[in-house]
């Protein structure tokens, strides 16, 4: 969190990146996702939306070139959960060198870089934990 994308800082949605990758992996062993009502109540504090907003500009911009290469381009190989994960971050770590525009600059590409890193370390103990 808080990389600077486009003169923004990349924030909050870590968790929304995981969700399309977990979609994207879960397709490709040939698996869907099924979303449903939320399972807990989440109460917001009062807080300034549209801070909240503008904090997630940068990520939403890079979503614009994510989702199509994500969702129609990228071709995953493996035969379990944590072998798709590494290939999706290899595959991560390649595509963000090629994507260009605005928001592709060195520390949008880093933050790519390190999230795909942390992802094979992810893989590595759900590999372990598997067997």
């Amino acid at each position: 969190m808080n990389y600077p994308i486009g003169g923004m800082n990349i924030d909050r949605l870590g968790d929304i990146y995981s969700g399309y990758f977990c979609q994207a992996c879960a397709k490709a062993m040939g698996h869907s996702v099924k979303v449903g009502s939320p399972v807990a109540i989440h109460k917001r504090n009062a807080h300034n939306y549209m801070n909240d907003a503008a904090n997630e500009w940068g990520g939403i911009m890079i979503l614009e070139d994510l989702l199509p290469w994500l969702t129609t381009e990228l071709k995953l190989s493996g035969s379990s959960y944590p072998e798709m994960f590494v290939c999706l971050s290899e595959s991560i770590q390649d595509q963000v060198e090629r994507f260009k525009g605005k928001v592709w600059t060195d520390p949008t590409r880093a933050y790519f870089h390190q999230m795909a890193y942390y992802m094979k370390r992810w893989a590595s103990v759900c590999q372990r934990l598997l067997g």
